[in-house]
């Protein structure tokens, strides 16, 4: 049985350790709720370069990216940090939802809520991964003159 986190193993390459995630369970990528299934393969590449430690990410996932998904964060060494004591927090609910609402989207529907709330066509946000592109704005320029008409 393996953890929620998946099941992890790593190894030294050239001063940089590679660690290769399988078997995570099925959650989110990122607060936004992109989805996360149990056969996506996370490589995460861990480098020092001077007093920067760097992570690089590397997510494949076959059933709901149409790319990989990559990310990098770095964090630099400062030894006379000075970390206070932790304190206690209440844990809250980032989604606003009435009580007992249970999300359900039949298989085919479009969902135009984040749509309506940014202000932009539905197509924007349900068109997967040729809409982050900065050539995506040309199309998006003719729906709305489509539109408009």
């Amino acid at each position: 049985m393996h953890k929620w986190n998946g099941f992890s193993t790593g190894e030294w390459v050239d001063g940089m350790l590679i660690v290769t995630t399988t078997h995570m369970k099925y959650g989110v990528y990122q607060r936004n709720g992109v989805p996360a299934s149990p056969y996506a393969v996370m490589t995460e590449y861990w480098f020092r370069n001077g007093e920067h430690l760097t992570m690089v990410s590397h997510i494949e996932d076959p059933i709901y990216l149409e790319e990989p998904m990559v990310r990098s964060q770095t964090w630099i060494w400062n030894p006379p940090q000075v970390v206070t004591q932790r304190r206690a927090f209440e844990p809250v609910e980032e989604v606003a939802m009435d009580p007992g609402w249970v999300p359900h989207w039949p298989l085919g529907t479009k969902h135009p809520d984040m749509a309506d709330r940014l202000g932009i066509e539905v197509e924007a946000v349900v068109g997967g991964s040729v809409t982050i592109y900065p050539e995506y704005r040309e199309t998006l320029r003719q729906m709305r003159e489509e539109f408009d008409q």
